[in-house]
This record gives C-alpha cells, structure tokens and sequence, in this order.
C-alpha cells in the first residue's frame, strides 16, 4: 500500500518544498491536479515542456513519486510503471477561464474534443515525470442524451486515450463523483462490461462519493472490484435544507479513513490511498502530518514525530 497525498490541499507550496516534506513525514505517492496555472495541458509547447521539467524535477529523486531512478526509466510496452505519481486531470478552468466546469466526453463538439486533449495531455505529462497513473471523471451528460448513447460515447474516448496511455505503461482510472455520469461503482461496471477486451480502464475509488451515494460498506465493496486502482481519501457533510452532499475536511464528517486503509492492507491491497483534505484553507503540512499518523500509522508502523517536522 502506497500513502498519497494530494498538492491541491498545499496549493501555494511549490511542487518541490511540498515532495520534500511530504516524503519527510512519510508519504511516497503525490497527487497533481491540471491547473491553468502550473500544469496546463493545453499550454504552448514551450511552456508545457517547462511545466514538466520542473515537476519532474521536485519528483524525480524523491521517495515521493514511488521508486523512479534519476535516469526516469519507462515501463516496457504495456507495463505499468514503477512511479507513485497520480496525475489528477479534473482540474478547473481548463476549457474555460470563466467556468469551473471539467468539461465531458460524452458531447459532441469542440468542447468533447478539447476535454479529451486535456487528458491527452495529462497522459503525455505521465510519461514525461515517470508517473504511472491518470485519473479523471466522466462529466455530466448531457441534456437529452440517454445512457446507451452516453456510454458508448465514453467508450469511444477511452479507447482513444487508451491507444495513447498503453504504450507507455500509463494506466488510466476514472473516479466516480456525485454528480456525474459515471456516479458510482454500479455504473463504473457497466462502463467497464463496454471496453472489455480494448482498454484497461481501472478504477479510482472516492470514498466520499461512495458513502454520499450509500454505497456501503466501502471496504466490501472494493475488495470485490478486481479494477481497483487506488483510492481517493475524501470526506462529505450533508448540507442541511439541501438534502445533498458537499465536501469536508477529512476525517471531521462520516468516513474513518483508517478503518479503510487498514480494512484494505489487511487483505493485500498494494495500491495509492490518496489523501484529498478538503477544503485547502484549512490545510497545513502539520495537519498532513496528523492524517498520516491518524490514517496510515497502524499499517505504515507510524510516521516521524511531529517535533522532528518544524
């Protein structure tokens, strides 16, 4: 089992002074999400170049990042790479400076292509910092499509990507979110039943969007899917006069995360759990430092002590 913790929850400590303190409590997977900001797929070559270089940098010869040499060696045709590295690609604005939206693959149009470049992209920068994963969301679908049509669609743009990802050891998982297409573990197998036998499409578990859809008990459950990936560590509140779900700090809401990690160790599990602490403004590396000891110390043997991180 990999500990993983997601850079969105640090979002104005550079990529390197956050691997490197990450690493020092005890983490060895990082998250990076696209942003227009730091990673941008659809930048200019020159600058998606620069991008990569510098996140290959702060990961290349860190434990953060899973065991990658400094040469940055390539999983063989088809192999998975050695790399701990979670590319996240459901990052915002992407498509839009105005819209927070991630976009589709299930429309037609310029916006379904430019949100399959996006995860072009995404994939592209896995190859490049030796990264071994990309995860990425459905979309909604859209207005008057029916399911069929919808997962055929989705189809369609997973063997495309697939055809990219495969030669280069890149493995794609989508993950389930509350209000997508692609809500749950249910529909997560009938997508998968459609690129049986022409993708390896894997499964990046959310826990909150598990336990915010009822699909209980989480360890059960993904103990039985064969696709499973990783594991998104998030938490939910409800939200009172709503009757829906909104994201919490990890940990303060409904989801003992540990009880996961541990349920899922005991049974062999050798994947990313990935930390996603929401919401950021009440993140800090000593809180980080906290979730590792609460979450991964009684599978990990426990983190360094707190007074060895200031």
């Amino acid at each position: 089992m990999i500990a993983g913790f997601h850079t969105t929850a640090l979002p104005e400590l550079d990529w390197q002074t956050a691997a490197a303190l990450l690493e020092q409590i005890g983490y060895r997977s990082l998250v990076v999400r696209l942003s227009r900001a730091r990673l941008d797929p659809l930048a200019d070559a020159d600058e998606f170049q620069a991008q990569c270089r510098r996140l290959a940098a702060a990961v290349g010869e860190r434990g953060v990042g899973g065991e990658r040499g400094g040469g940055g060696e390539r999983g063989g045709r088809g192999e998975p790479r050695a790399s701990g590295v979670v590319i996240d690609a459901d990052g915002r604005y992407l498509l839009d400076p105005w819209s927070a939206e991630i976009g589709d693959l299930m429309s037609s149009g310029a916006a379904r292509e430019q949100r399959l470049e996006c995860l072009k992209g995404a994939v592209r920068i896995a190859e490049q910092v030796g990264g071994r994963w990309v995860t990425f969301s459905s979309g909604k679908l859209p207005a008057g499509m029916d399911a069929e049509r919808g997962l055929e669609r989705l189809r369609d743009a997973i063997l495309e990507l697939a055809a990219l990802a495969d030669p280069w050891g890149v493995r794609l998982a989508i993950r389930p979110r509350s209000d997508h297409f692609v809500d749950s573990l249910g529909r997560f197998e009938r997508l998968s039943e459609w690129v049986a036998g022409e993708a390896d499409l894997q499964l990046a578990a959310d826990v909150g969007t598990m336990v915010a859809g009822g699909e209980m008990p989480i360890v059960d459950l993904l103990l039985r899917n064969r696709r499973l990936a990783c594991v998104y560590l998030s938490d939910v509140r409800w939200v009172a006069g709503v009757g829906s779900a909104a994201d919490a700090l990890i940990g303060s809401s409904h989801i003992a995360a540990d009880r996961v990690v541990q349920g899922l160790a005991e049974h062999g599990f050798g994947g990313p759990m990935l930390v996603e602490p929401a919401p950021p403004e009440h993140v800090d590396l000593r809180l980080a430092a906290g979730l590792y000891e609460r979450i991964f110390g009684q599978v990990a043997g426990g983190p360094p002590s707190l007074d060895t991180l200031s």
